[in-house]
């Protein structure tokens, strides 16, 4: 939907949180499945094998409480390198993904097609992707630093906080979460439509007998313009 919005954006259309819904279901849903579930069995092995890596531990069963459920929800446990590993392996995998999606909601390709795009714009916009990835969970970083300042001191300091905090932080933590995946989205959108615009330029130098530019000679798209750089596309699907 998310994606759907933004191709209204930089199509000059008027933004419709209706339209976008039904596009979706009626047009995208059949060609997202195979994705998801794909994305659910990489997610699944990886889970695995963590488990089998990682140190069986007699732990204490912690009783239901406000406060573990908030721990649990943020992912609040101690650090290890190889924990932080596949944190950032599932981040990747799911910022990939992210990648394909454009594929089905602005060009309309099939699900082989749009996994063979997103690869591809992957491929060829590789520093582009490490620094949106770097970025991207330093900003997650930062969002979840006010709870993790608050787990900490809990547990460090032994302080009882009431329910009521610990219910505030569980919602905060519902917003931290879907704001890190909106900026991973937005992103690689961005990238998307940035490659997207190269290839345009590619394709017009072709035409006129020019040199190939390089994608950084492509000036780099923002969503939040007023430039809207699916005008053509948009002419050609919808």
């Amino acid at each position: 939907m998310l994606l759907e919005l933004i191709q209204q954006l930089e199509s000059g259309q008027r933004m419709s949180v209706a339209k976008s819904f039904g596009y979706t279901l009626t047009h995208n849903t059949i060609k997202i499945l195979p994705i998801v579930l794909v994305w659910t069995i990489i997610w699944f092995i990886l889970l695995v094998i963590q488990a089998l890596l990682s140190k069986s531990k007699k732990r204490e069963k912690e009783s239901f409480s406000a406060e573990n459920a908030a721990k649990t929800l943020a992912g609040y446990q101690s650090f290890s390198l190889s924990k932080a590993f596949f944190k950032a392996l599932e981040k990747g995998v799911r910022m990939i993904v992210f990648l394909i999606l454009p594929a089905i909601a602005w060009e309309n390709l099939s699900f082989w097609q749009s996994v063979k795009k997103g690869i591809a714009v992957f491929k060829s916009n590789l520093a582009a992707f490490v620094t949106g990835f770097t970025l991207t969970g330093l900003a997650t970083a930062i969002i979840f630093l006010p709870p993790a300042i608050l787990f900490y001191i809990s547990g460090e300091a032994e302080i009882t906080y009431p329910d009521w905090v610990w219910v505030a932080t569980i919602i905060y933590i519902a917003f931290a979460w879907s704001y890190s995946i909106y900026l991973e989205q937005m992103f690689t959108a961005e990238l998307y439509l940035w490659n997207y615009k190269w290839e345009k330029a590619v394709a017009k130098a072709q035409q006129e007998g020019r040199p190939i530019p390089s994608i950084n000679e492509v000036p780099r798209p923002s969503i939040l313009d007023d430039v809207h750089e699916l005008v053509e596309k948009s002419s050609v699907v919808n």
